[in-house]
């Protein structure tokens, strides 16, 4: 009897051991990553794709105690909202413990994928290291609904080191503060005029031509602004400032926007300038945020500014069903030596595909429209990644635009000539209608 007893110890511990070696086996952890130079909350999520889900998002700041609003430092070690699992050499889903075969792929599929990207060193089936999005095991019912994260980027002029910055909650004030349009039936054509004061009095009434660009939103950002004029150009008589230059083209390019159906959102204004046709553009700092709040001196709380006004626009627009796609264009000119001409170029965050393709056919737009215009010298403006602050720390889609050397004499005929401002505006606009239509 004794004896029988001890088999019956010995097959409880046996299975107990079973039961433990297999729980040990599906222990789970949270894969670890290093930060690197640049490395920012979102752009870190980004490199790993955990950005189609906002629940991974606020997993990494649960795991590693931050606030959204946290710097990472350079050298630690953070944990990423990635399940790592022992694979147990059968099948993902008996390793997971799942049914779901689309699950099964999409996590295999996702391996693989951090493998092309050199993320992780060897497959999973001979490192036996699985790692599961925490996103596929608790959230992707909500995927219809959930609020997609894209994005982030770095300072040390407007477009320089990663600080990481935290989309404020949203403000009542901002959803309705959409450049202050008026609608007013147009006696002929195809129903409504825009009237848009801030495009000043000669282009404020906007004739909507047809809605080729209805449901999508786009977010127009001038560099710098307010108590940063941004480059200037001393040489000239008068002196030329970046912003005011910057700021003509944006609104050109908001305006062509509009005329096609498109919700605009001017970032900064000036509401007593308004497109100029003039050749020489005033210096001034009274530019202000789309709610006319003063622009701060600090360039760290002006980028957060910004970037913060962007991101709580895309939140609530993100919640509407009907809208197609969500874009942020900055636009810049660039400072170098007076001897160096450059042509206009295009930058995008790492990591966002739709930003990439986007300034990819900004750049073959203006090398087709060079072409055409048997430019003396050809075209040489690029497109390619950047760890600029605001294209990097914004959701939407993103891209930053230089237009020009605004020390070189001979670029300066392509933002001084009104008539050329307005073909950088309607390049940049045919550009956005090839890529979304």
């Amino acid at each position: 009897m004794k004896s029988i007893y001890n088999i019956y110890i010995l097959i409880a511990i046996f299975v107990f051991l079973i039961l433990f070696s297999s729980k040990a086996v599906n222990a789970q952890e949270y894969y670890e990553v290093k930060v690197g130079n640049g490395d920012g909350i979102l752009s870190i999520l980004r490199k790993y794709q955990l950005l189609d889900f906002s629940c991974n998002l606020d997993k990494f700041l649960e795991i590693n105690n931050l606030k959204r609003e946290s710097d990472l430092k350079l050298g630690k070690n953070y944990k990423l909202p990635l399940l790592i699992y022992k694979y147990n050499d059968i099948s993902i889903r008996s390793t997971i413990d799942i049914k779901d075969l689309d699950a099964a792929i999409r996590i295999r599929d996702y391996n693989y994928t951090l493998l092309d990207k050199n993320l992780v060193k060897r497959k999973f089936e001979k490192s036996r290291e699985l790692l599961v999005p925490y996103s596929e095991m608790n959230c992707r019912k909500n995927r219809e609904t959930d609020s997609k994260v894209t994005t982030e980027k770095s300072a040390t002029t407007e477009k320089g080191t990663e600080d990481t910055i935290k989309p404020e909650k949203e403000n009542k004030k901002q959803k309705d503060s959409i450049i202050n349009v008026q609608y007013f039936k147009q006696p002929k054509g195809n129903g409504l005029n825009r009237y848009v004061p801030l495009f000043g009095s000669k282009w404020a009434t906007v004739p909507l031509e047809d809605n080729r660009l209805e449901n999508r939103v786009f977010y127009i950002l001038t560099g710098h602004g307010g108590p940063d004029p941004g480059a200037i150009c001393t040489d000239s008589e008068p002196m030329l400032c970046e912003d005011e230059y910057a700021y003509d083209v944006s609104l050109r390019l908001a305006r062509n926007l509009m005329q096609h159906g498109a919700t605009v959102h001017v970032i900064v204004q000036d509401h007593n300038d308004g497109i100029r046709d003039e050749r020489y553009l005033p210096c001034d700092n009274d530019e202000v945020t789309l709610d006319g709040i003063k622009i701060p001196i600090s360039q760290k709380k002006r980028l957060k500014q910004r970037t913060n006004d962007v991101n709580n626009l895309y939140s609530f627009y993100n919640k509407k069903k009907n809208v197609k796609s969500q874009t942020l264009i900055e636009v810049h000119v660039d400072s170098r030596h007076s001897d160096q001409r450059i042509d206009v170029f295009f930058s995008y965050p790492k990591g966002s595909k739709p930003s990439e393709k986007l300034a990819n056919n900004m750049q073959k737009t203006f090398a087709k429209k060079y072409s055409q215009h048997q430019s003396d010298r050809g075209y040489g403006g690029t497109s390619g990644q950047q760890n600029f602050y605001v294209i990097n720390n914004s959701l939407p889609t993103a891209i930053l635009v230089e237009l020009a050397n605004i020390k070189n004499s001979r670029d300066h005929e392509r933002i001084l000539n009104s008539f050329n401002r307005q073909a950088l505006a309607n390049w940049m606009f045919e550009a956005i209608l090839d890529t979304y239509n």
